[in-house]
């Protein structure tokens, strides 16, 4: 379910209307002040958090470009950022490891 609304009224239409027929998924990204309490209540079956993340890395990756340019060092920014070895780990890196001694000649 979708709305573009700033507030979940329509979603609490449609959920009364729809008497739990079968599961819902809401993206309250315009009605984010709407506790996740309320879905629940409504028989909202999942919420996905859909763009604040997404939103957050933007500011977050122009906050360090922008002291990166200024400070022209990345010294300053090495505490606000992750280190590559948790990148390799959300990759799931380990698998590319033992694909790697699989199929790769050994020298």
């Amino acid at each position: 379910m979708h709305s573009k609304r700033k507030d979940p009224s329509e979603i609490e239409a449609f959920m009364k209307a729809w008497k739990n027929q079968g599961p819902v998924v809401i993206v309250p990204t315009n009605y984010y002040t709407t506790p996740t309490s309320h879905f629940r209540d409504m028989g909202v079956s999942m919420v996905i958090w859909a763009n604040h993340n997404l939103r957050a890395s933007v500011m977050a990756m122009q906050s360090v470009s922008a002291k990166i340019y200024k400070e022209q060092s990345l010294e300053g920014i090495q505490n606000q950022v992750t280190s590559v070895k948790e990148i390799f780990r959300l990759q799931n890196d380990q698998e590319l490891v033992e694909a790697e001694k699989k199929y790769l000649p050994s020298n």
